[in-house]
Formats: C-alpha cells, structure tokens, sequence
C-alpha cells in the first residue's frame, strides 16, 4: 500500500498509460517516507537496514541497469547485514533483471551470463524459475551454484541442461543426486553413483548434460590453472 501511495504522489495512477519522456518517478526511499506517516513501526523495522544503507539511494545511483549490464559486473551481498537484507536486495535484483530482459527485443543468441552463488537464498524468489525458463529467449544463459542439491527445487533443477555435482557425504543429498542422475536410489549402479559421491576428491565431481548421460565423471580445471601461462590441456 505504501509503494500504491508513493505512485500516487509522483502522479502515476494505476491505469495503465505511456510515460513521456521527461517521466520523474520518486527513489526508493520515498516508501519510507510514507512508512513513517502511516506509523508502521514493525515493517519499518524490517526495512531498516535497506533505507538507513542507502541501498537504493537515487543518489548514490551512477549508472542504470542498461550499463551495469553492459559489463562484467558482481554484486557483492557479503557485506549487507542478515540473511533477510540480502536475500530482500538479491530478490529486488532479479525482479530488476527480468523487467529489464521482457522489454527489450530477443537477440536470438547468448549475451549475458547471470551466475548465482550461494542460490539457497533465491530458491523461492517468483522471478528465478522464468529466468531459468526463459532466459534463452533474451539472451541470458544462468549458472547457479549452491552446497546442497535438495536446496533446488524441482522446477528449477529441471531447467539447467547441464548438472555439476561434487562431493557429497550427506545420505539425503546422496539419495537425491541418486534420484536426479539414474531415476533410483537403490539397486548396484545407484550403490556404485553413491560411494562414488562419497569418495570424490576436490575438484572432481559428476557431469551430466544431453552429451553425457546418465552421467560423467571427471575433474574439474580451477581458474589459477587454467591462467597460468605455463598450463597446457590434459589429455
């Protein structure tokens, strides 16, 4: 309701209409202006350390979404205070990213790589499964990486072509890797998949993708060696 009232004040109704050129719309922080009018002390309280943060401050805003795009850029949530901050601000990214992609025309070949570290935190966001369904359409090819594979949900492990899965000792993340690669969790070759889960070494993992099914393994070439002027291939 706040954000309804702060539209109200800059002047955009709810119906839709085509903003002019010259179109001003007020900064985020202008929710908490009204916040505090309405006296809603308990949201506020949870908004807190977005407004006192500046997070969205229109002010220290130097470039749009177009340009942040335009170049490698990382987003770093480490530093924000409390899961709830970050997953609040990783969620306003997403939803920023998608608006952005629907509304300009579909390139037809892949231009932006979006990887997501730590995607525990965004797992429920509405915006990560059209994302990881449509994506291709506008370009965006998705990497998410996360500790645990029970941490995705189906919907959207089944939209990633190719799976990456490395050491795992827990039995319900055995069974699951199980489930995904070979359809069972019982039976010789999901015993031999599950003690090869168990028993791989650091870097290595199993791979599986329409080229390698029901899976591969193999090691994995981290980037200080892949840099290193002196590195050649493994046969």
């Amino acid at each position: 309701e706040a954000m309804k009232e702060t539209y109200e004040i800059s002047g955009v109704g709810f119906r839709p209409f085509t903003p002019s050129a010259d179109q001003e719309y007020l900064p985020f922080e202008a929710i908490g202006d009204v916040l505090r009018r309405e006296d809603a002390t308990t949201l506020l309280g949870r908004l807190s350390p977005v407004f006192d943060l500046g997070l969205f401050n229109q002010a220290n805003v130097q470039s749009g979404l177009d340009d942040l795009l335009t170049q490698p850029t990382v987003v770093r949530l480490s530093q924000l205070p409390g899961d709830q901050v970050k997953n609040a601000v990783a969620e306003f990214f997403l939803m920023a990213l998608y608006g952005f992609l629907i509304r300009r025309p579909q390139p037809h070949r892949l231009e932006q790589l979006l990887v997501l570290d730590e995607a525990w935190r965004l797992v429920n966001s509405p915006f990560l499964e059209p994302l990881m369904r449509e994506g291709r359409a506008f370009g965006l090819g998705v990497i998410i990486a996360t500790q645990f594979p029970k941490d995705l949900s189906d919907q959207i492990s089944g939209s990633t072509a190719t799976r990456l899965y490395f050491s795992q000792t827990k039995a319900e993340q055995v069974r699951e890797i199980q489930r995904t690669l070979i359809g069972k969790t019982s039976g010789s070759e999901a015993e031999h998949l599950g003690n090869m889960m168990r028993g791989l070494a650091p870097l290595e993992c199993v791979m599986q993708n329409i080229h390698y099914k029901p899976w591969i393994r193999l090691r994995t070439v981290p980037y200080f060696e892949r840099t290193r002027s002196d590195w050649s291939s493994p046969e």
